[in-house]
């Protein structure tokens, strides 16, 4: 398997958001913040995209499907 460079490398925070639907009464956990919004929408237009973050026990593959993530250990 060969690894390409990403075309597009989001470097920032990575969060899960609580998100409440007001109609259905019903609350959900979705990615958030800069990093993901950035990377998701770099994907979305085709391009190999990757992120760097900081986190803790992280759904990545989940949240962020189809982007290489690379997470620095937290101080």
């Amino acid at each position: 398997m060969t690894l390409e460079a990403p075309q597009f490398l989001a470097v920032g925070h990575v969060t899960m958001d609580a998100v409440r639907d007001s109609v259905r009464g019903v609350e959900a956990m979705r990615p958030g913040g800069t990093a993901a919004y950035g990377a998701l929408t770099a994907r979305r237009f085709g391009l190999r995209t990757g992120v760097v973050t900081s986190a803790a026990d992280y759904p990545f593959d989940e949240a962020l499907p189809g982007i290489a993530v690379y997470v620095a250990p937290a101080p």
